[in-house]
């Protein structure tokens, strides 16, 4: 089965036509560890999850780190 990794992050990223490279530079990170990271081989730190969350309530989005980062995993488990 097909898992779709952080699924808001990824739509936040389409709407705002980021790349993982962007994204990756704001919680300091290369472009392969952050694809890592969206890829679950590797797990976002709390400091990595606020960092991008406080970038995207920056750009007008109202969002939280539950929704980015947790909730979609209820939706795939279920």
């Amino acid at each position: 089965m097909l898992k779709i990794t952080f699924p808001e992050v990824r739509a936040l990223k389409a709407k705002h036509g980021l790349t993982d490279t962007d994204l990756g530079k704001v919680i300091g990170n290369t472009y392969s560890t952050f694809s890592k990271k969206m890829r679950r081989k590797y797990d976002f730190s709390l400091g990595d999850m606020l960092k991008i969350t406080n970038f995207f309530i920056g750009k007008g989005e109202k969002v939280d780190p539950q929704m980015l980062f947790f909730d979609w995993i209820l939706s795939i488990e279920e």
